[in-house]
């Protein structure tokens, strides 16, 4: 192999690595810049507002309400319907009540209500 070849070689192996250094990154720098602009939701807090924007990410959920309220719900199973998991089952212009310290959400969609539990799974 002539020193050219070796230089070419080497000179893309760190072009490479220099991207692929870069991408990750920038991943991760998304993915937190995001998770602070969508806090979580709490039991704390009361919600009654149309969902204008719903973004799945890893089993968890973005939500931007109509209101501009972000939040994300981390975990919500009901078994009883299908989808199951909650960041599968939100879809815009549902309608989601959530009372004040209270962990019951209820989604309101098409006249039919539907109930998660933040953070448990309803058989």
């Amino acid at each position: 192999m002539s020193s050219i070849e070796w230089k070419f070689r080497l000179v893309l192996f760190a072009v490479c690595g220099v991207v692929g250094v870069t991408i990750v990154v920038w991943k991760t720098y998304e993915a937190k810049s995001e998770g602070t602009a969508f806090p979580e939701l709490t039991m704390s807090e009361q919600i009654d507002d149309e969902i204008s924007f719903v973004k799945p990410v890893r089993s968890v959920v973005r939500i931007r309400f109509k209101s501009g309220v972000k939040r994300t719900i981390s975990f919500a199973r009901n078994n009883s319907i299908h989808p199951a998991d909650i960041y599968e089952f939100l879809q815009r212009n549902d309608q989601l009540y959530k009372p004040i310290n209270n962990d019951t959400i209820r989604i309101l969609r098409d006249g039919n209500t539907t109930i998660f539990v933040l953070g448990k799974e309803i058989p």
